[in-house]
């Protein structure tokens, strides 16, 4: 039984598809006869082999310059990363520039190109590249070798203006409300059972007070105490809550001044998320949206 491969780059010829044994199974000794790699490596060197690489004028990165003489000279970054991989692989650059509209092409979801994406899935060129970003449509049908990075910058529109209700909140935070709203909700609960004791102790805790619960919230809007409890203990609690009250007012009161002394917008959004959530409409250039297929901005 005969190990066989393919060297389609060496130094016997180029684009050799032909079929070699490069190792045999011995049936006697029940083992390979050489000791050779199942998988040898086949494009670590080009052997001087030509291939052919299409191109088109995306300034910087491929910047083609005609002169009086009649030359031509392409540089660019993506230029520079091709001749460098053609200097490790040891390949013959050949360069075609592709010079008709829309040059770079397009791919359908049909699998239809244009372009030099057309001729590179034909085949008519080994490698094309020009400044490619990998998108859904054309992973599915090429091969793709990504190099480099982009930011996607959105101008989105200034942070909306607040409310009356937003800014009478915004001194403090949720934390803070939600800490405030129980410990104001455990007075209304323990205030609601004392109301079914006796008389004499709930004259004992709130004085001559009927209405306790609105007494409590007067207080903490810095009201005026027209009936006071009879006894030390209960008159300690009063002077507590009072000093509670005006500690929460006091920072309450800072936070609204400096609150009002800035733009009082809300936060600028900062996410895409944010902007799809809102309901945005989006503009964007006509070659960027093949960019945005599969992705949830496309959508919007």
């Amino acid at each position: 039984m005969d190990m066989l491969t393919f060297y389609p780059f060496s130094s016997n010829g180029c684009n050799n598809i032909q079929a070699i044994s490069i190792n045999k199974f011995s049936h006697g000794n029940q083992s390979w006869i050489y000791d050779q790699k199942v998988f040898p490596q086949k494009f670590t060197n080009f052997h001087q082999c030509p291939l052919k690489v299409s191109t088109y004028e995306y300034q910087p990165n491929v910047i083609i310059e005609k002169y009086r003489n009649g030359t031509t000279v392409i540089r660019g970054f993506d230029v520079e990363v091709i001749r460098g991989i053609s200097r490790i692989l040891n390949f013959d650059l050949k360069i075609d520039i592709l010079t008709e509209p829309v040059a770079w092409g397009l791919i359908y979801e049909n699998g239809t190109a244009t372009g030099l994406m057309k001729k590179t899935m034909k085949g008519d060129t080994d490698i094309g590249f020009g400044y490619y970003y990998l998108t859904l449509v054309r992973a599915k049908f090429m091969s793709y070798a990504v190099y480099t990075n982009a930011d996607i910058i959105l101008v989105i529109p200034r942070g909306r203006l607040m409310t009356p209700l937003e800014k009478l909140f915004c001194p403090f935070n949720t934390i803070l409300w939600t800490i405030l709203a129980i410990m104001f909700g455990l007075g209304i609960v323990i205030i609601s059972l004392l109301k079914f004791n006796p008389r004499k102790f709930h004259k004992y805790i709130f004085g001559t007070s009927d209405s306790p619960h609105l007494n409590m919230i007067n207080i903490l809007l810095n009201g005026g105490q027209n009936f006071l409890p009879p006894k030390d203990s209960a008159r300690f609690i009063l002077l507590a809550f009072v000093f509670f009250s005006l500690i929460v007012r006091t920072l309450y009161q800072a936070g609204i001044f400096k609150f009002l002394q800035t733009d009082q917008r809300m936060p600028a959004m900062q996410t895409i998320d944010e902007v799809l959530d809102n309901g945005f409409k989006i503009y964007m250039y006509e070659s960027f949206q093949e960019f945005t297929k599969g992705l949830k901005i496309h959508n919007r």
